[in-house]
């Protein structure tokens, strides 16, 4: 549905246009459906969305493009499902949103599961296993099931603002069991999607956020040791411990440091500090007395559960691969991404760098014929004078290909005595 809505007005200006006219009969804001894609995470919530608040002279345009189309806006189970869905991704997009920040403590991951499946439960499920209870039913759903379902009440011939009269294929319990049976399963695939919850959160006793207030609590035997179980389990073998006994001891000894000491510091401070301080500076040997102590704090310090970088990794392929780069092979794409990445930035103290690059440059260009550019320019102000090398990073754009002919470089500090811009020829000097 998302997909064929977005479709109708891709490439074509004239149905933009007539539904720009059919928007304004409504008094709507003219907006175009959205178009969602498979790996950009918010994308889908937002499409729905916009599907939703455009469907009433959407489907009124459909009837003079596409009837077919039109009859499955007029089912109530498809238009409940979709209105269920956005309510679904809602919460979804605010969980990825909380995930896609620069960095975050791994001890949330827990809070901010636990906080999606309330809310999935407490639309969806709860209230649908007891449909006969007045006061369950009518705590279900989210805002958009709400307002289809408040909408279609309000009307006297059961429709959607009476512009889309409905067709009740299913009865409202069906849908709402089916969105029940999809509520859950969303759940089970979150959770498959974080298979290594439990050691995550047995990591979390190290969170001085998690502390309890009281150091009486902190001093009873079984307060961690649950959680030293489990990290025990997964990583005893790891970091060479032999038995629990050995892992408890060392955790009795810290736990009470961290109150005392760390107690109003977050997890990354708190690893760094405590580090600093149990380490050896001039040899780097742990102290003895908290040896797999700090080395399951190393394991709190590598795991990383933000997707910043992954998201800015996108951003900085969508500068590289433009639409006027006709070839790239995965090869180059990558050796450049891993140098926006990794590699100093040519100004400041990089000066030397920065020369070398520009030398780099002025070999490229004095290897390469003429070329002209697949989009031409129209040139409306002279090409300037290439004075300096610190000019030419700045005036050389991707738009313009430069060819030489000449290696005399007094005559031309690039090597290039001409530009060839929409077929004609461009001097390098103050003349056009």
């Amino acid at each position: 549905i998302l997909t064929k809505s977005y479709g109708f007005f891709k490439k074509s200006h004239a149905q933009r246009d007539n539904f720009r006219e059919m928007t304004d009969e409504f008094d709507i804001k003219y907006k175009l459906p959205k178009r969602f894609h498979k790996v950009r995470w918010l994308s889908r919530g937002q499409s729905v969305e916009r599907l939703i608040e455009l469907l009433v002279p959407f489907v009124a345009y459909l009837r003079s493009v596409d009837e077919n189309f039109v009859k499955t806006f007029e089912n109530f189970s498809t238009l409940f499902i979709l209105f269920a869905v956005a309510d679904l991704l809602v919460v979804l997009n605010v969980l990825s949103s909380r995930m896609q920040s620069t960095k975050w403590p791994f001890s949330n991951l827990s809070v901010f599961l636990d906080e999606a499946f309330d809310s999935i439960n407490e639309m969806f499920v709860t209230p649908a296993l007891d449909l006969s209870d007045p006061e369950q039913r009518a705590k279900y759903g989210g805002k958009y099931i709400k307002l289809l379902l408040g909408t279609i009440a309000k009307s006297e011939n059961g429709s959607y603002y009476d512009d889309i009269r409905l067709n009740f294929d299913k009865s409202e319990d069906e849908c709402q069991h089916r969105v029940m049976e999809i509520a859950i399963m969303l759940i089970m695939c979150i959770k498959d999607r974080f298979p290594d919850i439990e050691i995550l959160e047995a990591l979390c006793v190290f969170d001085p956020a998690r502390l309890p207030d009281s150091l009486e609590t902190i001093e009873k035997d079984n307060y961690g040791k649950e959680a030293m179980h489990v990290i025990f389990e997964h990583y005893g073998d790891v970091i060479g411990v032999e038995t629990l006994a050995e892992l408890m001891e060392q955790w009795i000894k810290l736990r009470k440091i961290v109150f005392c000491t760390y107690r109003n510091v977050d997890i990354f401070t708190f690893v760094r500090r405590f580090h600093h301080a149990f380490t050896h500076q001039a040899t780097g040997a742990p102290d003895p007395k908290y040896t797999y102590m700090l080395l399951l704090l190393e394991l709190c310090n590598i795991i990383v559960m933000a997707n910043a970088h992954t998201e800015r990794g996108f951003a900085h392929l969508n500068d590289i691969w433009t639409h006027q780069r006709g070839r790239l092979a995965v090869r180059t794409i990558n050796d450049v991404m891993v140098t926006k990445f990794l590699g100093p930035t040519l100004g400041g103290e990089n000066e030397a760098l920065r020369a070398l690059c520009i030398s780099a440059a002025r070999h490229w260009g004095t290897q390469r014929g003429p070329q002209i550019c697949r989009e031409p320019v129209v040139m409306h102000q002279p090409l300037p004078e290439f004075a300096e090398d610190s000019e030419i990073c700045e005036d050389l754009e991707d738009e313009m290909l430069v060819g030489s002919s000449s290696s005399d470089e007094d005559e031309d500090p690039l090597g290039l005595e001409t530009v060839i811009v929409d077929g004609d020829e461009y001097a390098s000097d103050d003349s056009e």
